[in-house]
């Protein structure tokens, strides 16, 4: 049995007051996944009873600060604690990992008398364009999110299949159906990003925008990373808004 926890499912500068940001726990086997580790994550893990010592490992779908804002706290507080094992850290590539460390690396080399690398706190993995977890299959799928000059910055989503049927989880993306709508029509589950500002800032998936999809396509998505809600989701032909602390407990993709 899997089970998701969208510990938070809001927007990088959404108040805590609302909701925490958009990072979600994947439970297996008595083992614990995060799927990024925002700056609102220790809090919000801290909600749902764990510390750092239970995050098992961790998957980085880019480098914004609400999806890798915590990764020093998972750093120093496993590398000082005896009982912690090394987490895992999975990233799609060598330059992402270089990138990621570029990130905290300012941070987490200040042990004296140590020289610090990333693999001095992670058990690194390069996923390539798939990785396992305790038996899960994951699929690494390339987005599009924000561009430095005219390329894009690495931003990914997932994939995962389980007994036969598949579930997507879009990532950070602008609204680009066309790069991944055979994903759209052939998966069962869609986990969506969605912005509500009141402003669209273009590196996100617009709600008006999402309105477009297809009825058969849209029935299909769960909405998150938002600031409000300021529709009716399922009245939209959506399947809704996922709240914080919303559990999708999968058997054969079976929501409950």
């Amino acid at each position: 049995m899997t089970k998701l926890n969208f510990i938070g499912t809001g927007s990088a500068f959404v108040s805590y007051k609302k909701n925490w940001q958009s990072n979600v726990l994947v439970s297996r086997n008595g083992k614990a996944l995060m799927i990024d580790l925002g700056g609102d994550a220790r809090h919000a893990l801290e909600d749902v009873g764990l510390k750092a010592r239970d995050i098992d490992s961790v998957f980085l779908t880019h480098f914004h600060a609400d999806h890798i804002g915590s990764l020093e706290w998972l750093a120093f507080c496993t590398y000082f604690d005896p009982t912690a094992k090394r987490p895992k850290l999975y990233v799609r590539d060598d330059k992402f990992a270089q990138w990621v460390w570029g990130s905290i690396r300012n941070g987490v080399q200040s042990i004296e008398h140590t020289g610090t690398s990333l693999e001095s706190f992670f058990e690194l993995c390069i996923t390539d364009e798939s990785f396992e977890w305790e038996g899960l299959n994951f699929e690494v799928v390339q987005t599009m999110h924000t561009m430095n000059y005219n390329s894009f910055n690495p931003s990914y989503g997932l994939r995962f299949d389980l007994n036969g049927k598949a579930a997507f989880f879009s990532g950070d993306t602008q609204f680009a159906p066309s790069q991944y709508m055979k994903i759209l029509e052939a998966d069962d589950i869609i986990f969506h990003d969605c912005e509500t500002s009141p402003f669209e800032s273009g590196v996100h998936s617009y709600y008006k925008k999402l309105f477009d999809l297809p009825e058969e396509i849209k029935k299909k998505i769960w909405l998150y990373h938002y600031d409000d809600k300021p529709f009716d989701a399922v009245e939209e032909g959506f399947q809704g808004w996922i709240e914080r602390g919303q559990m999708f407990e999968y058997q054969n993709i079976q929501i409950k």
